[in-house]
């Protein structure tokens, strides 16, 4: 009987000591929210001046109670250096993307009731956090009329760099997966495209360059096509581009990809529309190693500038992002590993 009464003091204590870990998370996740809305209050960003913005999904990456479990949006202004957190909570937030138009950074997220019971199982939708507000509201309402199925689930919203009233976005429906195309200012839908096998997409100035599998069970084999938004035109380009894509020129007109070449790492430029390719960077994988692991060169601010993760020798999850000059040194914009992804660059 004395052990009964042993086990019940026991479980108690353990269920108040699990009460008391269970309040003090939920405050200090209440006070970091309020500290994170007063560095944004005071944050000297202007979010919609000519300066260069890199936004991008940070993770601490820590287990337990005392972190969010996924990632939360990050801004840093490429000029000023100045980073900024826009949110700090428990939800799942992918792809965010800048509209100026709307004031706003669009970007896929899982949250709401059942987001905190369901987790990623939850299904996904479009939101945006407005600048005007500063806070995170659905914006399912500003594409819904491009949307087939209006009971479907929303990934991997992408406003374009060079015309922020162009949104390109994954509808997955109940019978069938749907890219989506369209000017969400205007409600023009430019394009509805059966979404069995694509990959990813990107932004050119002009167009909507679609990396398409070729194999319906396997990503190896895959091929380049682009949308022409001057000729409303499907144009294949993967007889010139084929390695993988890491971004794009300020202006728009060219991408650059990277491949191995002979253990080399080699970055080229390519015109798409001229169907031109130039080399302009190289790295040795010995020099690659000293330096450190590099995961991939992320975006190109220039022809020969730009922005990539370092990996920590601890945990190759967690990364430095480093800006490469055109004198090819390196200049750190974070200051601590994280777990970062989703680079989105607006100028």
């Amino acid at each position: 009987m004395k052990i009964k009464v042993f086990s019940l003091r026991t479980t108690s204590i353990i269920m108040l000591v699990i009460s008391v870990v269970i309040i003090l998370a939920k405050g200090y996740h209440y006070i970091n929210r309020k500290i994170v809305n007063d560095r944004l209050q005071k944050s000297e960003i202007d979010f919609f001046n000519e300066n260069t913005k890199l936004a991008f999904i940070e993770n601490v990456y820590r287990r337990g109670l005392f972190e969010p479990p996924f990632g939360d949006i990050f801004v840093v202004d490429l000029k000023s250096r100045e980073k900024v957190r826009l949110n700090y909570d428990g939800y799942y937030d992918r792809y965010p993307s800048i509209s100026r138009i709307n004031r706003c950074i669009y970007f896929e997220s899982k949250r709401g009731e059942l987001a905190k019971k369901l987790h990623l199982s939850s299904p996904s939708d479009i939101y945006k956090y407005d600048f005007r507000s500063n806070e995170i509201v659905s914006a399912r309402k500003d594409i819904e009329f491009a949307l087939i199925d209006t009971t479907s689930t929303i990934e991997k919203p992408i406003v374009s760099s060079f015309n922020d009233s162009v949104i390109v976005f994954t509808e997955n429906g109940v019978k069938q997966d749907y890219l989506v195309l369209s000017n969400y200012i205007r409600n023009e839908i430019i394009f509805q495209l059966k979404n069995d096998s694509i990959l990813n997409y990107w932004f050119g100035k002009d167009y909507l360059l679609i990396r398409r599998k070729l194999n319906m069970y396997s990503s190896d084999e895959a091929k380049y096509y682009y949308y022409d938004f001057r000729t409303s035109t499907f144009k294949n380009c993967g007889h010139i581009l084929t390695g993988n894509v890491i971004g794009f020129s300020q202006d728009g007109n060219t991408l650059f990809e990277i491949k191995k070449v002979n253990d080399e790492s080699l970055v080229r430029k390519i015109d798409l529309r001229n169907e031109v390719k130039e080399n302009v960077y190289v790295k040795d994988s010995d020099r690659w190693e000293r330096e450190g692991n590099f995961s991939s060169i992320k975006l190109f601010l220039e022809d020969t500038t730009s922005i990539v993760e370092k990996y920590s020798d601890k945990n190759t999850e967690l990364a430095n992002i480093f800006l490469i000059k055109k004198n090819d040194e390196f200049e750190r914009l974070t200051s601590k590993p994280r777990k970062r992804m989703d680079f989105t660059i607006w100028y």
